[in-house]
């Protein structure tokens, strides 16, 4: 219910007798007044609130992404689709090409109301997304829903309840524009005189979506604004329940999104700790090594001898019948020699775990190292040891910043992380062009499978999954689960432009 007006004049009044307070204090205060509405509230999230960068991913082989289809369920892999998106700031820079962007959660007094719109949208096809934007800015700019034109109403009241509208249904300018107008600083006051402009022109009946647009998007070239980040476009963020997203903005009704979900794997080891048998939903590898005496040693040129261990044979099989693809004596993995290490920083040296020799003594971590012709050479064992370390160093600089690098991560995360990094390049540099005809795709799935595994246990020792004992199954663990991206919100970097709102609405449906 509104204050008496006398009442509010004398709160406001001496509110700014006291002091001059900050923007952010005037925006609070007046909300005290009217509680529904309150100036830049309605949706709060900014640069501040992005989720930390999963920089792990930078690794993230290049490979051809699946689309999405309507229902937004995605089994483990990687995906690219693009989405109605919506402009949450107005009065601000939309998109250009090249705008870093990263990944929020939705907040604000009204993030819960647009997020459920954003659902519901997703039943009410018929709803265009021009419709929805202008909905989303009337909520952000205070309108009084019985005053929108009255066959705007009969057409997005399918995405409010009767509550919701009850809620919109109030007159916020007497507190927006006459009473304090003349006491605020100016950028609040031009924030207020912008959301003025934004009802006087959703409720004129002859306004177009075009003259909306002229109010809420600034064109031309964007300042830097004030608490602005320098952020790199196609950084992954956890997206919460499994997915990892980065975000592609093409302009602010358009954002390209690419998915990863990670696919839970398991593991069988020989007695000296070497991958026998990796499994990934109905996809499996079976490994044999080359045990000759003699054959199990690289020497480097100042004559420095490490362990190496060949494939023998590595037998794949898939989900189809006659699935079934071997290949033989090509490729290998090391281990490392003892002057490897992850650096001096407490917890660093986990990634360089050992595993349990036959003869009861620990031997290092296993390195790739390839050479041609299947046969490995010292610059590539060094390169696949520093390739190693740096993999190891970026996740743990990512569990710092979510502070959970004081935690100890499992040791069976540790050397599965360790060993699957090695054992995938093994994969790779054990392909034979000769041997793939016909099999290219085949193989890559595969690849792909080992790949995804790497991504799961990364996701395990950052604490945003479940350990892959717990999780796999290869049924259960192959079926698509949906995800919901409406309560996510991709911010920029630079403050003076869009933070968007995405939608599960495909952007082939109409805006």
């Amino acid at each position: 219910m509104l204050l008496p007006f006398r009442k509010m004049a004398i709160a406001t009044i001496a509110l700014f007798s006291l002091s001059i307070p900050s923007d952010r204090a005037i925006a609070t205060s007046i909300g005290d007044l009217l509680p529904d509405w309150s100036p830049e509230k309605a949706v709060t999230t900014n640069i501040k609130d992005a989720r930390a960068i999963s920089a792990w991913l930078d690794d993230f082989p290049e490979t051809v992404p699946d689309p999405a289809d309507a229902s937004l369920a995605f089994a483990p892999g990687y995906y690219r689709f693009t989405v109605q998106s919506y402009c949450l700031h107005a009065g601000t820079y939309a998109p250009t090409q090249g705008d870093g962007y990263l990944l929020a959660t939705l907040e604000g007094n009204r993030a819960e109301l647009i997020r459920a719109i954003l659902q519901r949208s997703l039943a009410q096809a018929q709803i265009s997304q021009q419709d929805i934007q202008r909905l989303i800015w009337g909520i952000e700019a205070g309108a009084n829903f019985t005053q929108y034109p009255l066959d705007f109403q009969v057409r997005i009241a399918p995405l409010l309840e009767p509550s919701e509208i009850a809620a919109l249904s109030i007159d916020v300018e007497s507190i927006a524009g006459r009473l304090i107008g003349r006491f605020i600083p100016d950028s609040l006051k031009r924030a207020l005189n912008l959301y003025r402009d934004i009802r006087q022109t959703l409720t004129n009946a002859q306004a177009t979506y075009e003259d909306l647009e002229r109010i809420a998007i600034l064109t031309g070239v964007a300042p830097t604004g004030k608490g602005s980040r320098t952020i790199d476009p196609g950084n992954w963020n956890y997206a919460g329940d499994g997915f990892y997203l980065r975000t592609y903005p093409q302009s602010y009704p358009t954002t390209t999104v690419e998915l990863l979900r990670p696919a839970a794997y398991r593991l069988q080891r020989d007695a000296r700790g070497r991958i026998i048998v990796f499994e990934s939903g109905n996809y499996r590898i079976e490994t044999t090594y080359e045990d000759t005496p003699g054959g199990d040693r690289l020497v480097s040129p100042e004559g420095e001898s490490v362990p190496i261990w060949r494939f023998r044979r590595l037998h794949f099989s898939g989900p189809q019948p006659g699935d079934e693809w071997t290949v033989e004596n090509t490729g290998w993995i090391v281990a490392s020699s003892e002057g490897t290490d992850y650096g001096d920083r407490p917890g660093a040296k986990l990634a360089a775990i050992a595993v349990k020799t036959t003869s009861g003594d620990r031997a290092r971590p296993q390195i790739l190292a390839s050479g041609g012709n299947g046969e490995p050479t010292w610059k590539t064992y060094r390169d696949r040891v520093n390739s190693a370390r740096e993999k190891w160093e970026k996740l743990d600089r990512y569990r710092q910043e979510l502070e959970r690098a004081n935690r100890p991560p499992s040791e069976d995360a540790i050397r599965d992380l360790t060993d699957l990094t090695h054992y995938r390049d093994g994969l790779e540099a054990a392909k034979n062009p000769a041997d793939l005809e016909g099999k290219g795709e085949w193989f890559r799935d595969h690849l792909g499978r080992v790949t995804n595994g790497w991504n799961y246990v990364n996701c395990v020792l950052a604490g945003e999954c479940d350990p892959p004992g717990d999780e796999f199954d290869r049924d259960r663990g192959d079926r698509p689960k949906p995800f919901d991206p409406s309560g996510k919100v991709a911010v920029p970097g630079n403050t003076v432009k869009q933070r968007l709102g995405l939608s599960g609405r495909l952007q082939s449906l109409p805006r």
